[in-house]
């Protein structure tokens, strides 16, 4: 258990955890070195208890992103915002059709399935 405390602690030696909006941090935070990875709640989606970020959130945090100096990665589900947004900037896109959680089951008894994407400023 010692080992795992040591290696823990040596690779979150320079993390941070903020609480803050995002797009304060990453303003704050952004240069040609950074690497900023977004996973802000999903719009028209039950966000539980991030409920509250509404479309206006996501395009001033689109917005951000478009300006950073350095890399990010973004996860999110497809939406007519994101794609306006990959469009004008040229950001790349990887979709990934992934199965929800176990409690997600049709009736059927399969698991239901919901597509993803990871967009970024550089070729995933």
């Amino acid at each position: 258990m010692e080992n795992f405390k040591e290696k823990m602690t040596e690779r979150l030696r320079f993390t941070q955890i903020e609480q803050n909006h995002a797009h304060r941090v990453i303003q704050s935070r952004d240069r040609e070195d950074a690497f900023i990875y977004a996973d802000p709640p999903y719009i028209d989606t039950n966000q539980g208890h991030y409920g509250g970020y509404h479309e206006d959130d996501f395009i001033r945090d689109l917005t951000v992103l478009s300006q950073v100096k350095g890399k990010f990665l973004l996860s999110n589900y497809p939406s007519k915002i994101l794609d306006i947004f990959i469009k004008e900037y040229g950001w790349y896109v990887k979709t990934f059709n992934q199965p929800l959680s176990a409690s997600h089951k049709s009736q059927s008894g399969t698991s239901k399935r919901k597509t993803e994407v990871l967009v970024a400023n550089y070729p995933i």
